[in-house]
Formats: structure tokens, sequence, C-alpha cells
């Protein structure tokens, strides 16, 4: 669920600038550190819904509108 997010793929087009997505690339998206993934699987396991994920990862991001 977390790189299907509005967030991580509006990181990745502006890192790459295109929808098509190689091994490559993905090993170098940036990951947020290991708090606030645990923080993001509460979140999911809790049955969060995709807009309070969304804010999460925008936030975890620094890119919170």
């Amino acid at each position: 669920a977390p790189l299907s997010s509005a967030p991580v793929d509006w990181i990745f087009r502006c890192v790459r600038g295109s929808v098509a997505v190689s091994a490559y690339e993905l090993e170098y998206l940036p990951v947020p550190g290991p708090t606030v993934l645990r923080a993001l699987e509460r979140l999911v396991e809790a049955g969060a819904d995709r807009v309070t994920i969304n804010c999460f990862l925008a936030d975890a991001y620094g890119a919170t509108p």
C-alpha cells in the first residue's frame, strides 16, 4: 500500500518524470527510517483509510500540502 500512495507516487515522478518503474529506480527511492515505518505499519494494521495513510506519508517525506 505505501508504494501505491499519492505521496510516494509524487516523489517518484519528481525524481523520474515517468510512470515506468525499473528495479534500479526502486532501489534509489528514498525510504523513511524505521521509526516512521513502524508507525506506518501500526496505521495499516489498525485499518487506516487511504487519506490518512497518504497524509502520514506526505508528512514523513516533508511534502505536507
